[in-house]
């Protein structure tokens, strides 16, 4: 109501003083969320557009504006989102996220103050942030027994690289199997993945089974095999064409130490990989890695356990 009635005496003064005009206006949805960013140029900016929108807008102000006993009640009457002036305000950005969850209209000055001489100043990130909250993701889990799950998520970034142009789409799916029995167990996972790139209308998909048994309590043997699609082996070139990568990991590993606080493990593994030809020249026409490795991990209740 009091937005309302702020509106009702600013219409007048707006639309036939300054004689406002409105184009675009059908951008701006008559339902659900949106976000409104603009210059700020001058104190009447807000109310200005709040007076072109025929839906409420709730505007970001800085915090030491709010802060202001005199016109406190006028802000919070209005249903502003106070922020801090300086970095990034973690809160304000929340307040910000629910605020267009409940489907209204956030209005933001990327520049984040007044503009002193009339000339646009750079945007600052917190800004940048919230303007860009047009990400989304989902995910379904299912776990039939004790032994089996699954899941499948699905999710659409807008511009999830700073230095690459472009949306992407990106799924996964991956089933698991973990079998207990005395003093061990046995947890295998299947795992795929895929990247959309909207941009240049290209799918990476990435494939992975990665298997581990751990019996007579310390002693571990895994194995890892992926089959990844990259584009992104040499980004100084002019053109970027998806190379499929194989990396088949197999190795052991046993505990020297277990406690009660703590167990340490030594271990080893190999790495074989698999590429196009066009790629030896940079990588080898055989390229092997391995390790010899040291595990810290917390200890268990139990001496004889499942891990």
């Amino acid at each position: 109501m009091f937005y309302w009635f702020i509106k009702g005496l600013f219409f007048p003064f707006v639309h036939f003083y300054l004689g406002l005009t409105r184009d675009g206006l059908e951008h701006l949805p008559r339902r659900g969320p949106a976000i409104v960013v603009s210059n700020h140029t001058s104190y009447t900016d807000a109310i200005i557009l709040g007076s072109a929108a025929p839906r409420p807008i709730h505007f970001i102000v800085l915090q030491r504006m709010y802060d202001l006993l005199l016109i406190r009640w006028f802000y919070w009457g209005m249903g502003t989102i106070p922020v801090r002036a300086e970095g990034q305000d973690s809160k304000g950005i929340k307040r910000a996220v629910r605020l267009l969850a409940s489907g209204r209209i956030l209005g933001v000055f990327p520049e984040g103050s007044r503009s002193p001489d009339g000339r646009i100043s750079e945007p600052r990130l917190g800004a940048a942030m919230i303007a860009a909250l047009d990400s989304w993701s989902a995910r379904l889990s299912v776990a039939p027994s004790a032994r089996w799950t699954a899941q499948y998520s699905y999710g659409r970034l807008e511009h999830p690289e700073a230095l690459e142009p472009g949306s992407e789409r990106r799924q996964s799916a991956s089933v698991e199997y973990v079998r207990t029995f005395d003093r061990g167990s046995w947890a295998t996972s299947a795992i795929w993945g895929r990247k959309h790139k909207e941009l240049e209308n290209r799918n990476l998909n990435s494939y992975l089974l990665e298997s581990t048994l751990n019996f007579h309590s310390r002693n571990y043997a895994f194995s890892r095999l992926e089959l990844v699609d990259k584009d992104e082996l040499f980004p100084a070139a002019p053109v970027h064409p998806a190379y499929r990568i194989g990396g088949y990991t197999f190795g052991g590993e046993r505990d020297i130490l277990q406690n009660r606080a703590w167990q340490l493990g030594l271990g080893a593994d190999v790495t074989f990989y698999s590429k196009p030809a066009v790629l030896d020249a940079a990588y080898g026409s055989n390229p092997v890695s391995f390790q010899i490795f040291l595990r810290l991990r917390p200890g268990t209740s139990r001496r004889d356990h499942a891990h």
